[in-house]
């Protein structure tokens, strides 16, 4: 099943995981690859609450996807959350389970129709930036040094450059490219964006990035 949600929560992703020990004494749990070969039906979702409160995380640079595992009985209540693939923040990990423990499902069913209890990976995607909703372009240079130092304080393992606005950025100049025809070239260096936003933290990423990119 899959389902888009608002806030750009993932979509609804089942494993081959067997439950143990969340499932009452009367349920037996059946994984994703079990009920789809054998002609079930997964769980839909039926309410998502709304994610009111990712802002207080955005202004701090605090972002990125939360994959939580859920158990969901033969009566649609989901009857447990946890954490499967932090997001490195303690606080979006718990704002995500919170979310998801307010989510309402109807119970997946058999071939027959009858309710079974199933297992879920819940991938909660909780990104502050979009080039679908105007974000990205109105970003300033002061937000994107934000999320830069806490992506490097927090995935110390990775490189400056893989931070999500930069290579939305990055895509998009490249896409613009492509479509005019014109040669496809390397885009400015981060660390040369970064430097310049770092001089000037109110003017908006995308002049820096233009402004470098000639």
């Amino acid at each position: 099943m899959e389902r888009k949600m608002h806030g750009r929560i993932g979509c609804l992703v089942f494993a081959a995981i067997l439950l143990c020990g969340t499932a009452s004494a009367n349920e037996h749990v059946l994984d994703a690859a079990q009920l789809r070969s054998a002609g079930g039906r997964l769980p839909v979702m039926t309410y998502a609450p709304p994610s009111d409160g990712k802002e207080d995380f955005f202004v701090r640079g605090i972002q990125g996807m939360v994959r939580v595992r859920v158990a969901i009985g033969t009566d649609g209540v989901l009857q447990d959350a946890s954490v499967a693939d932090s997001s490195r923040s303690p606080e979006l990990d718990a704002f995500a389970l919170g979310l998801v423990r307010r989510m309402t499902f109807q119970p997946a069913q058999d071939k027959d129709g009858r309710p079974v209890a199933v297992i879920a990976h819940f991938p909660m995607e909780l990104w502050k930036d979009s080039a679908m909703d105007g974000t990205l372009f109105a970003k300033s240079c002061g937000d994107f040094l934000i999320d830069a130092d806490w992506f490097q304080q927090t995935f110390p393992e990775k490189k400056p450059d893989e931070l999500r606005s930069w290579l939305l950025l990055t895509g998009i100049f490249v896409a613009q490219r492509y479509s005019s025809g014109a040669k496809l070239e390397a885009g400015p260096n981060f660390q040369a964006v970064y430097a310049a936003c770092r001089a000037k933290p109110k003017r908006k990423l995308v002049d820096i990035y233009k402004q470098l990119e000639k």
